[in-house]
């Protein structure tokens, strides 16, 4: 890279690997999106309630709404410690009957817990305080960052509030980590045929909320690399401010 003068030869990654457009924009956008939410949009500037993130390869199910205010509801009022609602599973049996009504609380974790997430500008605003680390940990996914986060910085760490039948669904299966074959249509077909074969279960009239019988055993994260480069890490770091160091405003 040195003899190639590449501008960013003298900061690689931990695994002297090169910054990759394709990888570090996902965290990029993560964080960013967050941050125009929060403060660079009007219409949310003032917003306290929830904002949930939904990707351009997600599908919901028809009672997905009413179930995230029931979630909401109940973190408000009996789980206060949960920081994170999780709507969607990558557990391919998903099972209704017995379940549709019910939610686990449990320590977050970002392979499990990171589709169909929802959180509200409490949980964003604790996010803020660490905002130096996550822009800095030289790992290129958000999620695995926010691991990070969550074990040495958060306090208290993330806790989630998770539906033991998902309302949200993966159906881009060729994504940044996937290689081979991807057919959206047939995952819908799938999950369309499922959600009307539980449409019984679906819209329950309750919330059912498990406690937490026992904390998951994560381990602290080894980063992945990928986030050496500062010109990225710089960027990260104004995500949420203008120029003179206050929140983002909208221009009219």
């Amino acid at each position: 890279a040195r003899e190639m003068k590449c501008t960013n030869w003298e900061h690689p990654d931990l695994y002297g690997h090169y910054r990759e457009v394709q990888f570090v924009m996902t965290k990029h956008h993560w964080f960013w999106k967050l941050q125009h939410i929060f403060t660079g949009v009007q219409a949310t500037q003032n917003h306290n309630g929830l904002i949930l993130l939904l990707e351009e390869d997600h599908y919901v199910a028809p009672d997905f709404y009413v179930m995230l205010k029931k979630m909401y509801e109940e973190k408000k009022t009996k789980v206060t410690e949960c920081n994170i609602l999780t709507l969607g599973t990558y557990d391919k049996n998903r099972v209704y009957r017995d379940r549709a009504d019910k939610a686990d609380v449990t320590d977050w974790h970002s392979s499990k817990h990171n589709m169909g997430m929802a959180l509200d500008k409490k949980t964003w605003l604790s996010l803020q305080e660490c905002k130096e680390q996550f822009c800095s940990y030289d790992d290129y996914n958000w999620d695995w960052t926010l691991q990070h986060l969550s074990k040495s910085c958060l306090k208290p760490p993330l806790r989630a509030l998770v539906l033991r039948s998902p309302r949200v669904f993966h159906i881009g299966e060729c994504g940044i980590h996937h290689n081979g074959k991807c057919n959206a249509d047939d995952l819908v077909r799938k999950i369309d045929e499922n959600l009307k074969t539980n449409q019984r279960y679906l819209y329950p009239s309750n919330l059912v909320v498990t406690p937490q019988t026992r904390p998951l055993r994560i381990k602290p994260p080894k980063p992945n690399g990928g986030w050496g480069d500062l010109r990225d890490r710089t960027l990260c770091a104004t995500y949420g401010r203008d120029v003179s160091g206050s929140p983002d405003k909208e221009e009219s």
